[in-house]
């Protein structure tokens, strides 16, 4: 079997230049290890936003005692909620009032229109019934049944 022979590189780039240095330095530890290679990966990739990450994970973490309020607090503040509440009720309930007041205002006033336009009319009654047998769609259309007793 052959095997392929590694060609020599005349120009050595930068970047082989800065890796075999990088490689050739002892390192500390792991860990200084790891974000070195870490951050080479970030940089060779143009990823230069992700650089923050080696962050600890949730479960390491440890967090502060929880902000617990005292009872009576709470109950003060139930209390004033309540209490808003209320006041809100009342004013839907003021301002509901005097929609319906307003509303049966408008109704009355359009009945009483109604009956003075009524009253003001000059009306014909017809007794004859064959007259509107002969009369035209046009003015069939003006033509109203209506309560005789009330003139």
């Amino acid at each position: 079997m052959k095997t392929k022979k590694s060609k020599k590189i005349k120009n050595p780039t930068l970047s082989g230049i800065i890796s075999d240095t990088i490689q050739s330095e002892p390192l500390i530890n792991d860990k200084e290890n790891k974000i070195i290679k870490d951050n080479q990966y970030l940089i060779y990739k143009n990823k230069n936003w992700k650089k923050s990450l080696p962050q600890p994970k949730f479960s390491t973490m440890r967090s502060g005692k929880a902000f617990h309020s005292k009872w009576s607090q709470k109950m003060e503040n139930k209390y004033a909620l309540s209490k808003v509440k209320e006041i809100q009720k009342q004013i839907e309930g003021t301002r509901k009032k005097s929609k319906e007041d307003a509303r049966k205002c408008r109704e009355l006033n359009l009945l009483k229109k109604k009956e003075n336009e009524r009253k003001g009319e000059v009306v014909q009654i017809i007794k004859d019934t064959t007259k509107i047998k002969k009369m035209k769609k046009k003015h069939l259309r003006n033509i109203e049944k209506r309560d005789i007793l009330n003139y």
